[in-house]
């Protein structure tokens, strides 16, 4: 049975719950209202309806940045099975983030731009089939990529990518076809960087368009930067994209969306635990979808198997 809705606050914000006393799982779910263009409340109306058979259920709504975080807080500190990041790729590495290496798995019920993490992990995007993979779950361990001491589960990276991330980040503009855009638009203004890329004990000194460190297979909708990337192996895939002509740009496209990336002669691969890239000044980088300024060094690394999550 299903009790009458509870109610939590976290700062300003009401936090809304569902508790099912029969079960004896522990749920939370995190929800991002400003993600998937405002979806948060629709997917806190679909949780609250749906029948959980063998979870008991709370759902913590936030909307300011302090808030958010303290919510995820507040979740771990309750000891729950796992907690459910609600939201795209910036709200599930920030729950995520939280859960590394303890036993708390975190789920996702993605609504965001991408999703890379979320198609990587082939949950569905459909939120009633992902609620009920949550509600009957299975469980994996996979790796946690370390960027600068960030933790990153999807990809990462600088130049072209970070730039447009930021961009995308700061405008008002969402879905592929707004990132395709964005990225056309900003393709003639920028210009290939040098980069001293220390790999497996060697220096690679290149002239680069963009460097990805690659966790899963995927940046997001099913753009895979890294097809041979595996989330458990404990290695990090390096994708460096050499300067190109903007003609060369249907066939890149036509090669990222079909795992052939690697295929392409404007692309070197490289496989390592440790990776150090050395950028001549400061920059920006971004993972999973965030950005952040970073000096004239960025450092990559990974854990093997450090994050529990519900699949």
């Amino acid at each position: 049975m299903v009790s009458s809705p509870q109610k939590f606050l976290i700062g300003p914000t009401a936090i809304a719950g569902i508790k099912n006393k029969m079960i004896k799982r522990k749920i939370i779910f995190i929800i991002n209202p400003n993600s998937g263009s405002g979806r948060g409340l629709i997917i806190l109306d679909k949780i609250n309806e749906y029948n959980f058979r063998n979870s008991t259920v709370e759902s913590y709504l936030t909307e300011e940045v302090e808030d958010f975080h303290q919510a995820i807080q507040t979740a771990k500190d309750e000891r729950p099975d796992a907690v459910i990041a609600v939201g795209g790729d910036g709200t599930m590495n920030a729950v995520a983030s939280s859960l590394v290496n303890t036993d708390i798995a975190m789920g996702i019920i993605p609504i965001g731009s991408g999703n890379g993490l979320a198609r990587d992990l082939k949950i569905p995007l459909n939120v009633y089939k992902a609620l009920y993979k949550i509600d009957n779950p299975q469980f994996k361990l996979i790796d946690a990529g370390v960027v600068n001491s960030k933790y990153f589960f999807c990809a990462s990276g600088i130049g072209f990518d970070a730039h447009i991330s930021k961009l995308f980040t700061e405008s008002e503009t969402r879905g592929l076809g707004g990132y395709v855009m964005l990225s056309l638009k900003e393709f003639f203004a920028n210009k290939p960087k040098n980069y001293d890329i220390y790999i497996n004990d060697k220096i690679y000194n290149r002239n680069a368009f963009l460097i990805a460190i690659a966790n899963a297979t995927q940046y997001g909708n099913n753009a895979f930067i890294a097809p041979a990337a595996n989330l458990q192996d404990g290695i990090l895939d390096i994708t460096i994209l050499k300067p190109f002509k903007f003609y060369h740009i249907p066939m890149l496209a036509f090669r990222l969306f079909n795992k052939n990336i690697y295929n392409s002669s404007k692309i070197e691969a490289f496989k390592a635990k440790e990776i150090t890239i050395k950028l001549g000044g400061s920059d920006v980088f971004h993972y999973d979808g965030e950005t952040y300024n970073t000096g004239d060094e960025i450092k990559y690394s990974i854990i093997q198997k450090a994050l529990k999550v519900l699949v």
